[in-house]
């Protein structure tokens, strides 16, 4: 459809030489990482750790891997890096990864395989994946694409951190409290808002005093701009209730996941 493609456009960038496909967005600068970054691997191919560990010892990056066999609580629910090799997510290995992305966004997803086309990169990445490498994997390939993932994920780290503290800040307001806040986005004036609320006017003022204070804003507009910042986040990061929920099956093990929109996909 139009949307798909403007997306595809918009979205992806690949390198057909290497048969390695990303998104535009994964081409930044090399990070510099103090902090081991929790890396999942999943890959039935015992090479592929080995190929990993060179890949981020020449660009200096500390990384945590943890393979298949070492996931005790099923599929990571925090923030990382998640690598999927086709040969552990077939039949349909694109409707497999819909599924994690939809339900995993904290994760930069890479994927692999063998036979990976341009086709499959692009589905992939539609549906959440951050990048494809088709097998065999080449050191120096992953060297030239993985920076940018880091990276992200790294800033993923600091979002959800950012996330968590303004959703504290919120949920620290009494009842009242969030009371006056409303009026007050509402744009109603206090002697209004002491009427509505059956209160006096100084009982308002305190109360929205306490609010700026609570959410450490000085002024209405830097308030306006946390809760933009927060509703945007939830998007990621606030806990979700799914109604739909179907198992997926990676490598023998089951995980529930939600099942988002993907029946315009051609699976192989």
């Amino acid at each position: 459809d139009s949307a798909s493609s403007r997306g595809a456009k918009e979205f992806v960038s690949s390198v057909s030489s290497n048969h390695t496909y990303q998104s535009s967005s994964s081409l930044l600068p090399r990070p510099v990482l103090q902090h081991p970054m929790k890396f999942y691997l999943h890959d039935k191919d015992t090479d592929s750790p080995r190929v990993w560990h060179q890949c981020a010892d020449s660009l200096g990056i500390a990384f945590q891997l943890v393979t298949q066999h070492e996931w005790a609580n099923g599929l990571p629910q925090d923030t990382g890096i998640v690598v999927f090799d086709r040969s552990v997510c077939e039949p349909h290995f694109i409707r497999q990864i819909a599924r994690f992305c939809g339900d995993n966004r904290r994760q930069q997803v890479i994927v692999t395989g063998l036979g990976m086309t341009m086709n499959h990169a692009v589905d992939l990445m539609r549906v959440g994946a951050a990048i494809a490498f088709e097998k065999p994997l080449d050191s120096d390939r992953l060297t030239a694409s993985l920076p940018g993932i880091f990276q992200q994920a790294r800033q993923m780290v600091k979002d959800e951190a950012e996330y968590l503290h303004l959703d504290n800040l919120f949920r620290s307001l009494t009842a009242r409290e969030r009371q006056v806040l409303d009026l007050v986005l509402e744009g109603i004036h206090n002697r209004i808002s002491a009427l509505q609320l059956g209160v006096s006017v100084r009982t308002v003022e305190a109360r929205r005093a306490k609010v700026y204070r609570k959410l450490e804003c000085n002024h209405l507009a830097e308030l306006v701009r946390k809760m933009e910042r927060l509703e945007s986040l939830k998007v990621t990061f606030a806990p979700t209730q799914h109604p739909n929920r179907d198992v997926c099956l990676f490598g023998g093990h089951h995980f529930e996941r939600t099942i988002p929109d993907i029946s315009r996909f051609e699976c192989s």
